[in-house]
């Protein structure tokens, strides 16, 4: 199990079927919920490696707002890239 933060542009962040997990070092521009968002999603991917349902459900019981932090990052993230 390894964590990596790296020059990623299609994602911003991965968890492999080995428990690694690699983070976009641009998070560090993003609002911190945001950035506390990637995380814990990468790390619920350690429980389910999917996005099934009760992926989803697990994120939600931790971070009951996650969707606000995954839209600002589906609609703003792409202000990070202009640095």
């Amino acid at each position: 199990e390894t964590l990596r933060v790296k020059e990623v542009r299609t994602r911003w962040g991965s968890c492999s079927s080995k428990k690694n997990i690699n983070l976009c070092w641009r998070l560090i521009m993003a609002p911190v919920e945001c950035q506390r968002y990637v995380v814990l999603h990468e790390l619920c991917h350690l429980q389910e490696l999917n996005h099934s349902k009760a992926f989803w459900n697990l994120v939600g019981a931790k971070m009951p707002d996650y969707q606000k932090h995954r839209s600002w990052l589906k609609n703003e993230g792409f202000l990070l890239y202009s640095f």
